[in-house]
């Protein structure tokens, strides 16, 4: 499979040479070349121009191979193209094996993905019970996604669990989970699950626009404009570029801010 791409993204550099550096040891039974051509497949999208096939396609057929190798997170990616129905029919249950077969030798990728299953009800009985040992499972494997998901259960709780909602979201941030650290923001910013703090939520909201969360955008613009920030000064500049960054990511409610 050598030639590449008929489409490549707006800027995307020739990337012909190290594809066909890659397919040569992937036909050679090299498994993390397999894998490897199957990511840059999902990342430039396009279509073959020897096969006809598209990006998604050509990256099934490597994943299934790399699979066949016994490449852990050649299982859980593939399994994601089944689940969303990228490049083959979506197969929930099809999802439900391939992630099973990756979690069975620790991929916390896979077992948060299980555990999403579970809580959806999709190729499974739905279990909530079940998607939360999985998302434990996970999260103590140091998967972000886990440990957002798991501290979204303990939100529900009592107090006591609250606190360890929280405790798992700020692990997720630590480890660059933007969502987890806009969640943290509103957790403090609307003092609804503990007592309200503006400037640790001014924090969080700062450090998830910083991180690029356009959410986290909007509401560090607001901090700014509403003068909830550590020194608590309004700043209009900078709430005016952080709205406008927003903005021009599609962040409808900043588009929408006739101060911008």
């Amino acid at each position: 499979m050598e030639g590449v791409f008929t489409v490549l993204g707006p800027n995307e550099p020739d990337i012909n040479v190290e594809y066909d550096k890659l397919a040569k040891q992937a036909n050679g039974g090299n498994a993390a070349s397999m894998y490897s051509l199957a990511t840059m497949c999902l990342k430039h999208r396009g279509t073959l121009k020897d096969s006809g096939k598209t990006s998604e396609e050509t990256a099934i057929i490597w994943l299934t191979k790399a699979a066949e190798k016994g490449h852990v997170k050649a299982h859980t990616l593939l399994g994601i193209l089944y689940e969303d129905g990228l490049g083959v029919s979506q197969n929930y249950k099809m999802a439900f094996q391939l992630y099973s077969k990756a979690a069975s030798q620790g991929d916390s990728w896979a077992e948060c993905n299980i555990g999403l299953l579970y809580e959806n009800g999709r190729g499974v009985m739905k279990d909530y019970n079940e998607a939360v040992r999985w998302y434990k499972k996970s999260a103590n494997g140091g998967n972000s996604d886990g440990q957002v998901n798991l501290g979204s259960y303990y939100i529900g709780g009592n107090s006591v669990e609250v606190q360890t909602g929280i405790q798992w979201y700020e692990k997720a941030a630590d480890n660059g989970h933007i969502e987890a650290m806009n969640r943290l923001g509103l957790i403090y910013d609307t003092g609804s699950l503990v007592p309200k703090d503006t400037k640790r939520a001014f924090e969080w909201f700062k450090m998830a626009a910083q991180a690029g969360h356009t959410d986290g955008m909007y509401n560090v613009a607001i901090c700014y404009a509403e003068g909830t920030t550590l020194d608590g000064k309004q700043d209009v500049a900078k709430a005016k570029f952080w709205i406008k960054n927003a903005a021009d990511r599609g962040h409808q409610d900043a588009q929408n801010v006739v101060w911008r």
